[in-house]
């Protein structure tokens, strides 16, 4: 789902909440359990999205944006609920893309205002994608706990996936 320009951004919202909710019927995907993931400008969409939507998502990872960009005014009303969903947020000190000074900055505000985010740098990295952040990512997804499973009758097949919504590649990965 990639997002149009002159989407911003309900439009764009209505489109991906249809598409998760399409696909979480399709493939029995536990709503509990959705992960976020998106680069650069699609971070910051995704950001948005997790703010305005926390109980879409049970945690975000960004690369290379986050609370920056067109979506930034976009920010400031949001539920309660967007305070619970964990951010991790990696950007390389070599980005050219964002000013790292207003970039940290409006981090920290949001952290201040409750917001769980985590910010992570790294050394002699532009803007681009890297499979050091990836990895990191898929990482720190692992490490967060995870609702429990819901009880099922026993004679109910039942199978719990957990998704990542990568925006950056337009793919789904369960």
């Amino acid at each position: 789902s990639y997002l149009n320009p002159m989407d911003t951004p309900f439009a764009s919202d209505r489109r991906v909440m249809t598409l998760m909710r399409e696909l979480g019927y399709k493939y029995r995907i536990d709503e509990r359990r959705i992960l976020l993931t998106a680069f650069g400008e699609a971070a910051h969409y995704a950001f948005y999205l997790s703010v305005h939507y926390p109980r879409q998502f049970s945690a975000v990872a960004l690369e290379g944006g986050g609370v920056q960009g067109r979506f930034k005014p976009l920010l400031r009303r949001s539920e309660h609920a967007a305070k619970e969903v964990p951010f991790l947020i990696l950007y390389g000190d070599k980005d050219q893309t964002i000013t790292k000074e207003e970039f940290v900055a409006v981090h920290e505000a949001f952290s201040q205002q409750g917001y769980r985010l985590e910010l992570e740098e790294y050394e002699n990295l532009g803007h681009q994608p890297h499979p050091e952040i990836h990895q990191r990512m898929m990482e720190w997804f692992a490490a967060l706990p995870m609702p429990q499973e819901p009880k099922e009758p026993e004679n109910l097949l039942f199978r719990v996936q957990t998704v990542i919504y990568d925006f950056f590649r337009g793919t789904i990965k369960g």
